[in-house]
């Protein structure tokens, strides 16, 4: 009996141990507490401004005037570069410029219409033309927000309106007459003249028995006998020899009597004829034709690309007053050919002689 009391009473002390452990693990408080926020952080808003369509446009414009076609074409959308390539873009403009004769052009942004993804920039251009005056526009540029910047969306009508939908640009000019060169007492030493060209074919002609012939050529071109002779000995079979340019006037009958012998070329034309082969050709000058790499120069200044032009002396120092002003009518024209429209005209001018202290007959 007494043991039993033992074992309940020993069980009773050790159940009292553990519940006391227990109360004791409960209430002793996390070793890291995690505060509970009162309240949420205030919300900050940033906010990414799109570039400006208007900055866009003016750069545009500046490449324009550039004459910078290359940054031009690279500011076009991705489906304006599929419609035309870099070197049809360049021409149109190039080709726009040299018909209109530009002088000068310059561009100004007006206003501007966004929304996230698209833009309509007004501007106006001012274009002036040597032949036909100003030729200023406003007109409106639409653009899209495409890959961080804003494109060009580009079409035909952004060089001038009336050029949308394939039309160009024809420029008719009028060339008044070069004028001449002459000497103190009135004697030209150049001028505009029928010519006749004298070629002929050695292949056909015996220096050593053409005797007639070869004194006829002589006498028309002023050539030596002897130097034609040795012109045909030297001459390599199948060979053409160019011999001399004549004024036709005081020449005719001969220069007739020549076109009927078969081994001889004539040709009969207007040209600026040099007399007596050039006098004082180092104070005269001369002209030539207008060079490929020049073209655009001169067409700008409002000349014909086949013309010729001053070269040296008093050809190029008098070029203006010897040509005078060219004249000339602007339309615009469709894919066709036919004219549209007339943007404007000038009335050419003709040039004026030069008189110089050279004398003729001392000169020869």
């Amino acid at each position: 009996m007494k043991r039993l009391r033992f074992i309940i009473l020993f069980s009773l002390a050790i159940l009292l141990v553990w519940l006391a452990a227990c109360n004791q693990t409960t209430d002793t408080p996390l070793a890291t507490e995690i505060p509970v926020a009162t309240s949420l952080p205030t919300p900050v808003i940033k906010t990414t401004n799109l570039p400006d369509p208007e900055s866009a446009a003016k750069n545009f414009l500046s490449y324009w005037q550039q004459e910078d076609y290359e940054k031009m074409y690279a500011m076009l959308t991705k489906s304006s570069r599929e419609k035309i390539n870099q070197e049809d873009f360049t021409r149109r403009y190039v080709r726009f410029a040299d018909e209109a004769a530009l002088l000068e052009w310059g561009g100004e942004v007006l206003s501007s219409q966004k929304t996230p993804t698209a833009a309509t920039v007004n501007y106006k251009v001012d274009l002036v033309s040597s032949m036909v005056g100003s030729l200023g526009r406003e007109m409106a540029m639409g653009m899209v927000f495409e890959d961080g910047e804003w494109k060009v969306d580009w079409n035909d009508g952004l060089i001038m309106p009336e050029l949308a939908g394939g039309n160009t640009l024809r420029m008719d000019l009028e060339l008044p007459e070069r004028q001449a060169i002459f000497d103190r007492n009135g004697n030209p030493l150049v001028s505009l003249a029928e010519a006749v060209s004298i070629g002929i074919y050695p292949d056909f002609i015996n220096p050593d028995e053409d005797d007639g012939l070869i004194g006829l050529l002589a006498s028309v071109t002023g050539l030596r006998s002897a130097y034609i002779r040795q012109l045909i000995r030297d001459a390599n079979p199948g060979d053409f020899i160019g011999l001399a340019q004549i004024p036709a006037e005081g020449n005719e009958q001969r220069a007739n009597a020549l076109a009927g012998i078969g081994s001889v070329v004539t040709s009969w034309y207007q040209s600026r004829f040099y007399y007596d082969g050039g006098i004082g050709p180092h104070v005269t000058g001369y002209t030539s034709q207008i060079q490929e790499e020049e073209m655009s120069q001169y067409r700008r200044a409002g000349y014909r690309s086949d013309e010729y032009v001053g070269r040296k002396g008093i050809e190029q120092w008098a070029e203006k007053i010897l040509t005078g002003k060219h004249g000339g009518t602007l339309y615009i024209v469709d894919a066709e050919g036919k004219l549209v429209d007339q943007l404007g005209s000038s009335p050419a001018e003709p040039g004026q002689p030069v008189y110089t202290t050279l004398d003729k007959d001392l000169q020869e």
